[in-house]
């Protein structure tokens, strides 16, 4: 059992259908693009502060470096504490690094479900998917950084379509 287990109440004792793991590309995408945002901010006033300041702007590197840290840490934690599984009554998703959560989707509420992918996850074969719930106050629940079979599959099977089409 890891810490998200133990520190989050089981919803369900339900069988798990599907263990859904999130992709290790994904999360390299995600740690990769906003260390480099960030490291580009900072890369840039440590810049301005060396013309300004002379070699004292150096100093604005260190907060960078901490920062950029601070990003890998998070993404990292993400990954270890990520859960997605399919139970034979619905779905059950736990995330969060600081803050974490546990959301349940009965099958029975969900109305319908979206698979996307931006221009980046098609290069690195993940995909989003966005189940829709009726009448809660969480209606969209959203897994990121999943392989793309992966979360067609999911939704194939939370909406008992088996790869066939309802019509």
């Amino acid at each position: 059992m890891n810490d998200a287990d133990s520190n989050l109440s089981t919803s369900t004792d339900a069988t798990v259908i599907l263990e859904l793991p999130l992709q290790t590309s994904a999360v390299k995408l995600w740690m990769n693009t906003s260390s480099a945002v960030f490291g580009g901010l900072f890369l840039a006033a440590t810049v301005v502060l060396c013309m300004t300041a002379g070699l004292l702007g150096l100093l604005a590197l260190l907060p960078g470096a901490l920062i950029i840290g601070v990003i890998r840490f998070y993404w990292r934690r993400y990954e270890a504490h990520f859960s997605c599984r399919l139970l034979e009554d619905g779905l059950l998703v736990r995330r969060g690094v600081w803050w974490r959560a546990e959301i349940f989707v009965p099958r029975s509420r969900i109305q319908h479900t979206e698979v996307n992918q931006g221009p980046l996850a098609r290069r690195f074969e993940i995909a989003q998917i966005a189940v829709y719930t009726a009448g809660s106050h969480a209606s969209k629940v959203e897994v990121d950084g999943l392989k793309l079979n992966t979360a067609i599959t999911l939704r194939d099977q939370l909406l008992g379509r088996d790869g066939h089409d309802a019509v």
